[in-house]
């Protein structure tokens, strides 16, 4: 909480929440590094925390302040039913990729889709 306190002074969360999802990706990535030893994972998990704590927060309040105070609700329904989803469909789709290909090939792809998700925050921006 001290952390995000900190990073709510900073005037542009879009910003934030690319820099959380390029985080995302560096963690996956740092998976294709080869060796599944303590230190990689210990590593992944550090990173995807720090990814976590940058983007999650953010994420949250603008789809909590981008609508009219009559419409929250609606917004917040939407983001909340798509969280699920994602929870819902994510690692099935998942499971899916590492079964029909491999580990690796899964990791890449969601090192590849962390960037464009990031890219496509980072384009966000220019409207908030």
């Amino acid at each position: 909480m001290p952390i995000i306190a900190a990073l709510e002074k900073y005037k542009r969360p879009m910003i934030l929440v690319t820099i959380g999802c390029l985080l995302m990706a560096l963690s996956f990535a740092s998976i294709l590094l080869g060796s599944y030893g303590l230190s990689i994972v210990l590593i992944f998990v550090f990173i995807i925390t720090l990814s976590e704590i940058f983007a999650m927060p953010f994420m949250l309040n603008y789809a909590l302040n981008r609508p009219a105070p009559e419409k929250r609700g609606q917004y917040m329904a939407f983001y909340s039913i798509a969280f699920g989803f994602s929870h819902i469909f994510g690692p099935t789709l998942g499971m899916n990729i590492a079964e029909k290909f491999d580990f690796y090939t899964l990791f890449g792809v969601l090192a590849l889709l962390s960037i464009l998700i990031a890219w496509g925050y980072f384009m966000l921006r220019r409207r908030v």
